[in-house]
């Protein structure tokens, strides 16, 4: 953790200890009928679990779909040192949808990674399809969820069972370039800068464009994951039954007032060049740090590559806030990123081994490293206390802006995110949509044509989904 100095920083503890122990709703816990959970039999004995034996020598895989490969086999590699008798190596398997394609190619090979990285949207497949061991079945007697930030933890609970281990849990995070408000003659500190709204994201936009040579004032991804987020930020559920929550959902909400404000503001900001169109992850990373627009919004963990960015292209890096239609009702952003998974199949001195991992990188010093080093959030309050005792929010308070906006925020079932059988395909729809409106259909034709769509979509996951039997 030394190598993270140069951006530490302090969280204040005023407050802090009211939003990272949310007690919230349990989760995904209203669930029940479904046919995974089946994998309890493969509980194992963990007498010994913790001295990072499996009692034979073992090497496992562990299949990631984060990018970071070397940071991560760089934590792992603490973990091979202090053991006699399991070796770990880490590989990148792609992006999120190719690593869970490939886990379910693999375990029907009989060659699963004993440990294995997914994205927060495959969770329900893999449980309800007993893809994965649930987390709780496995290192259960070991933690203790109480101390779990909430937020973090609650996406992964489904009957009081965590499922998976959150590891490279993120949100939408909103950055902009302070060096530009200031010439700009906007607020350009964190405390003060004007980003809640849809109207001050056009008013900072306006003033850039206007007062510097930036062509465009704003910029995202053109992701589903952010509308989805939008959604949230204004208390409106993406899906009906509690967002899929209670039961499988059968019906989206892309008629709704609050998809009407989101599709009018965005087409709105894109007509008047406001809004730079940014394809995907890269292409807005660039047009922020190269100084084509002031504000951008990616997921948080990218905070330290745009913090280290911005400082190599000159300007001072602030976070502000995601948006939301206005300040009445507003709640909060929805989880991305992953977890953690044992793929079923595992078993023996392997299964122990991988529960054994599994553990060491739930505990605190592992989290406040990741989280230090990346953006992603910690699980627990004590990697939160590490990172205090670090002085790592001192120096880089971005990090404590973005993730209390995530603790703060209301437990609903408008911020607990959408919870369906397809949901790659959902948000594939809401890009499509996206695509009709920047080639000019109306927010009308775009809203119908989604929400038809995105409904068929959930008519075919629904009639998936074991939850329905």
């Amino acid at each position: 953790m030394d190598a993270q100095q140069s951006r530490r920083s302090v969280l204040k503890t005023t407050g802090l200890a009211a939003t990272v122990g949310l007690a919230g709703m349990a989760g995904c816990s209203s669930l029940g009928g479904g046919t995974g959970g089946g994998n309890a039999a493969q509980q194992i004995n963990f007498e010994n679990l913790g001295n990072r034996e499996a009692g034979e020598d073992v090497e496992l895989e562990f299949w990631i779909s984060i990018g970071a490969e070397d940071l991560v086999q760089g934590i792992v590699d603490r973990f091979n040192e202090q053991s006699d008798s399991i070796t770990v190596s880490v590989s990148n398997q792609g992006n999120y949808n190719e690593v869970w394609n490939q886990t379910q190619q693999a375990q029907t090979a009989g060659s699963p990674p004993e440990l294995v990285h997914l994205n927060a949207v495959s969770t329900l497949p893999a449980w309800a399809e007993d893809v994965v061991i649930p987390a709780e079945d496995l290192i259960g007697p070991e933690i203790d969820r109480s101390n779990f930030v909430s937020a973090v933890s609650n996406y992964y609970v489904i009957d009081d069972t965590l499922l998976g281990l959150p590891f490279g849990v993120s949100t939408v995070a909103c950055s902009y370039n302070r060096s530009a408000f200031e010439a700009a003659g906007l607020a350009s500190h964190p405390d003060d800068v004007e980003l809640t709204t849809f109207d001050e994201w056009q008013a900072a936009a306006d003033a850039v464009m206007a007062e510097t040579e930036m062509s465009s004032g704003v910029t995202w991804p053109q992701l589903g994951w952010f509308y989805e987020t939008f959604f949230a930020m204004q208390g409106q559920n993406v899906i009906n039954n509690e967002n899929g929550r209670a039961s499988p959902a059968t019906a989206s909400y892309f008629d709704s007032d609050a998809a009407q404000r989101m599709y009018e503001w965005n087409s709105s900001m894109y007509e008047s060049d406001r809004y730079q169109l940014s394809a995907d992850w890269s292409e807005a990373r660039q047009a922020f740090l190269n100084g084509q627009v002031a504000v951008q919004m990616d997921s948080s963990a990218a905070l330290a590559a745009l913090s280290d960015g911005a400082q190599e292209a000159g300007f001072e890096h602030g976070v502000g806030t995601v948006p939301s239609a206005t300040t009445d009702g507003r709640e909060g952003p929805i989880i991305g990123g992953g977890a953690l998974f044992v793929p079923t199949g595992i078993d023996g001195a392997e299964l122990k081994a991988a529960a054994e991992l599994m553990l060491w990188l739930s505990q605190p010093e592992q989290q406040a490293e990741w989280h230090m080093s990346t953006g992603y959030y910690p699980l627990s309050r004590e990697a939160i206390s590490i990172a205090e005792e670090q002085g790592f929010y001192e120096d880089s308070p971005q990090f404590r802006r973005a993730f209390e906006q995530f603790a703060s925020r209301p437990e609903t079932p408008a911020t607990a995110g959408a919870f369906t059988y397809d949901h790659g395909e959902m948000r594939t729809e809401i890009v499509n949509g996206l695509d009709r409106l920047y080639g000019g259909s109306s927010v009308e034709d775009v809203v119908s044509s989604t929400q038809s769509n995105v409904d068929d979509v959930l008519a075919r996951a629904s009639d998936a989904d074991p939850r329905s039997e």
